[in-house]
């Protein structure tokens, strides 16, 4: 990658309703100073980079947080994931836990 400089979009969700918990949250992530995203290669590792630790920090949260964008501090911005993906995630999830019981 060009640019070791990104600001990620990042949303909180109720794990159950679906529902936005508080509101979004832009972080400037450095990857080459920053271990967690030592070796990332684009934006799609960063992405998986930083909900992996979100999501893991613990894993019993009701919250689990995706990324919504990434981009460049002076450049192009991607969309990665939107609100009604998110929501077909949570349901479909929903689905296969009551499956299960």
């Amino acid at each position: 990658m060009k640019s070791h400089l990104f600001f990620v979009l990042g949303q909180a969700f109720d794990r159950e309703t679906g529902k936005p918990v508080g509101s979004q949250r832009e972080e400037l992530i450095n990857i080459k100073e920053n271990k967690m995203f030592k070796g990332c290669k684009n934006i799609l590792d960063i992405k998986e980079s930083y909900e992996s630790f979100w999501n893991h920090l613990n894993k019993r949260s009701r919250d689990v947080v995706f990324v919504q964008s990434i981009r460049e501090p002076f450049g192009w911005e991607r969309e990665l994931v939107s609100t009604k993906q998110i929501l077909k995630f949570i349901r479909d999830k929903k689905l296969r836990k009551e499956k299960k019981k």
